[in-house]
């Protein structure tokens, strides 16, 4: 026969232990969910592979981008330009079904500009009109005058 003081104190260790156990879940998970997270900023943004969509030069020089001065890209024409975490990146072209060699970089952000270093060791600053999770937009001067390129997050 059990002793009922027995069974009474095999029910509170069952109970403590799953309210033990059950203590630590919660804390464990709240552990997790309070790991440092990377601070948004535009170095953090501008990272992951983007489609350029639309272009625009400054055709009546003012010096803006106005809405009628914005195209979108041909289809014909397929521009990816990949940003990674340790500042290297790399841009694909293909034109008409044709690759062009990728061309490799190096960048940085300073301020509201991102530089481009190529491996060719040609550097170009752009500005950085706007960078969300979604949407990027550079603009740059050229030997022609302002360029803008904007891009899809892909």
């Amino acid at each position: 026969m059990v002793q009922p003081c027995l069974f009474i104190d095999a029910v509170a260790m069952i109970r403590n232990s799953l309210f033990v156990f059950i203590l630590f879940l919660c804390l464990a998970i709240g552990a997790d969910s309070c790991k440092k997270q990377e601070l948004e900023t535009p170095s953090t943004r501008i990272r992951g592979k983007w489609k350029l969509v639309k272009t625009a030069t400054d055709d009546n020089n003012n010096r803006n981008i106005e809405d009628v001065e914005i195209i979108d890209v041909p289809k014909t024409l397929e521009d990816v330009i990949t940003f990674e975490k340790d500042n290297t990146g790399v841009e694909n072209t293909t034109a008409n079904g044709i690759k062009s060699l990728p061309l490799n970089f190096d960048w940085s952000i300073t301020g509201d500009s991102v530089d481009i270093t190529y491996d060719y060791h040609e550097t170009i600053r752009y500005y950085l009109v706007s960078v969300s999770s979604g949407s990027l937009t550079l603009q740059t001067n050229t030997q022609f005058g302002l360029a803008w390129y904007n891009y899809n997050k892909q």
